[in-house]
């Protein structure tokens, strides 16, 4: 026997979360209205957090859901970004933008956020992406500009002082390549201090001494070594050869 559903014949639990998830995020924008931004953010995580992985609903229950979860990562990035918790408020933006690329409120939720870390280019591309979105009021379009002035001009200033910082780099490498030139090419002398008395010795070149001009004897005053051999006519006759 199949037991009768609690909510009723007619009921539909999909659509019961829905509006309960809807009432919590009323009750989040009456906060935000007063600035309670960290309370308005509570409401809108836990209507998210009730609805968020609803399944297997019909298509027109599906698209409520996916308005519904719109509307809360958009309340979530205005408090994020109220809150300055860059990281979330951009989480709560990409989801928007997953289903939306060119939601211009999401884009400049982002584009705070970016700021805010200092990732100033990513901010710029998000604002650039805002002025070409539709659904943007002209207040809100104004305010897009002016932020994307000052971003704009911020990167100015930071790229024109890498600029001039490069440039005295390389100056800076550029002297002292020639002064290491100018060094090198100095004659070197060579410099040793005396053990015994501290003064320096400087070493230097050996001066050429002029060669020796002694006067030599006569050739015949020089002693003869040899000895003198007797006449020919003293020395006995040969011996026959047998």
């Amino acid at each position: 026997m199949v037991e009768p559903s609690p909510h009723g014949p007619w009921s539909n639990p999909q659509l019961e979360k829905l509006e309960a998830a809807r009432r919590q995020k009323d009750l989040g924008n009456d906060l935000t209205k007063s600035g309670a931004w960290a309370d308005a953010a509570k409401e809108y995580e836990k209507a998210y957090s009730a609805i968020r992985w609803l399944h297997g609903m019909s298509d027109d229950v599906t698209q409520k859901h996916k308005d519904l979860l719109k509307q809360l990562n958009l309340n979530l990035a205005l408090c994020y970004s109220k809150l300055n918790l860059h990281e979330k408020c951009i989480w709560a933006a990409d989801r928007v933008l997953e289903e939306d690329p060119s939601n211009g409120k999401a884009l400049f939720r982002r584009a705070q956020a970016r700021q805010g870390q200092g990732d100033l280019e990513g901010a710029q591309s998000d604002l650039k992406a805002c002025l070409a979105s539709t659904a943007m009021s002209p207040a809100q379009l104004g305010e897009v500009r002016v932020m994307l002035a000052a971003v704009t001009q911020t990167l100015r200033t930071m790229e024109a002082k890498e600029r001039r910082e490069l440039a005295g780099l390389f100056d800076r490498m550029a002297r002292s390549t020639s002064t290491n030139t100018d060094t090198n090419t100095t004659p070197i002398t060579s410099t040793s201090t005396s053990t015994n008395t501290g003064t320096p010795i400087t070493s230097s070149p050996p001066s050429v001494q002029p060669p020796l001009t002694e006067d030599l004897p006569p050739l015949e005053s020089i002693p003869q070594d040899e000895e003198e051999l007797p006449p020919l006519e003293s020395l006995p006759p040969p011996r026959p050869i047998l």
